[in-house]
């Protein structure tokens, strides 16, 4: 049952791509580097957020299809 809601829970995150570099914002981590916690959505992110590689901005992501 734990394992299941999990999933659930999990599936409910999605994963961004940087068209860049390659790096993969995923919702569920967050980003340590940039203090964004885990749980934090792509749409919640700051405006003036910019990938952690390759420093490109925000609108150069787009939704990684599973």
């Amino acid at each position: 049952m734990v394992l299941e809601q999990f999933k659930e829970d999990f599936m409910d995150y999605q994963m961004y791509k940087c068209t860049m570099c390659g790096y993969i914002y995923r919702e569920e981590k967050g980003e340590s580097r940039m203090d964004i916690a885990p749980g934090t959505l792509f749409d919640d992110l700051p405006e003036n957020f910019k990938c952690p590689t390759c420093n490109q901005p925000k609108m150069a992501f787009e939704l990684r299809k599973l």
